[in-house]
């Protein structure tokens, strides 16, 4: 610790001259940099939040199309004895084994994706932890739930149909 600052300059030249490996600082470069840090971090988590939004519109949107262009064949089966519980586990199957599908194809490219923020001069610091086996469970967890909770209204919006309002769908 130093009693006059203004050699703190001084200081750092001696250090870096002496151990050439070594890198010296001021602590408060240091703080100012952490908080930068910082701000990154809550900027990778708010894109991280806006990603878990896009995911579940376009899951949202993908089962909804799916009911919409098959209202026809919703009511058919409806007609033909189905009830609304088959008609609810058949479209929330589809979004299940839709969400599974994703989550197993975007599990890798998401890794890949980290391991390659990684080589960025700051990627260490702004991505650390590991991989573990609990982590990858619970985003594929995460996936399939939802894919689930966007295929609920869709699910829900068939299973309400009735078989002569559902034929008559153009």
């Amino acid at each position: 610790r130093l009693r006059d600052r203004d050699q703190a300059d001084q200081v750092i030249t001696d250090i870096q001259a002496r151990f050439p490996q070594v890198l010296a600082s001021r602590a408060a470069d240091f703080f100012e940099n952490t908080q930068d840090i910082e701000v990154l971090r809550g900027l990778v988590w708010g894109l991280g939040i806006i990603a878990l939004l896009v995911g579940g519109v376009v899951m949202l949107n993908t089962m909804v199309m799916s009911v919409y262009e098959r209202t026809r064949e919703i009511g058919t089966l409806r007609a033909l004895g189905w009830s609304r519980w088959a008609v609810l586990r058949k479209i929330a199957g589809e979004a299940l084994a839709l969400s599974i599908g994703g989550g197993l194809v975007g599990l890798p490219l998401g890794l890949g994706l980290v391991e390659l923020a990684r080589l960025a001069p700051a990627g260490r610091l702004l991505i650390g932890g590991a991989f573990t086996p609990a982590l990858l469970a619970q985003t594929l967890a995460l996936a399939i739930g939802l894919g689930l909770v966007g295929g609920l209204y869709p699910a829900w919006r068939a299973a309400s149909l009735t078989p002569a309002e559902a034929l008559r769908y153009e």
